[in-house]
């Protein structure tokens, strides 16, 4: 009987569900667990921060509390994202510090059983290898999860 238990506790596990945000950061389909997620904002004044790495694009005051702002498009190591009305900054809180992902749109929220999420390939970069932790597979298409804990490391 107490094996019985076990094997439903496993079965629970496996079945885990997990929700990601998915949004697009130039050809690339990016998703994030959303329980990794402060908030999403529109674009508001960015003030350049002298000195900063490239993909740092700057600082951004949200209700007080100061924000940098990470280009993902030049943390991959691709194009920056392109700012239009589509734009928005994913918020991420980092011990008591908070940073903004900026990323070309924002396209839904995927739930998804946490087994769908896949290794990612092992011809990945090595560089830019470390800003994935799987692939998602939904339907036809792939989607990139990213391992946040790594995108926000600042390079010395």
């Amino acid at each position: 009987m107490h094996m019985g238990a076990n094997l439903e506790t496993v079965v629970v596990q496996d079945n885990k569900i997990v929700k990601f945000l998915i949004f697009q950061v130039g050809e690339i389909c990016c998703g994030i667990d959303i329980l990794e997620i402060e908030g999403i904002n529109w674009i508001p004044a960015i003030t350049p921060v002298f000195g900063a790495p490239e993909y740092v694009k700057g600082l951004l005051n949200l209700r007080g509390q100061l924000v940098t702002v990470f280009d993902l498009g030049k943390r991959l190591g691709h194009e920056e994202c392109t700012l239009s009305k589509k734009s928005r900054i994913i918020i991420i809180k980092l011990g008591l510090e908070y940073i903004g992902l900026l990323v070309d749109y924002v396209t839904e929220v995927v739930s998804a059983l946490d087994k769908s999420v896949e290794p990612p390939p092992a011809n990945t970069d090595k560089s830019q290898g470390a800003y994935f932790c799987g692939i998602l597979k939904i339907e036809n298409r792939l989607t990139t999860i990213l391992n946040v804990e790594e995108i926000l490391k600042v390079d010395e």
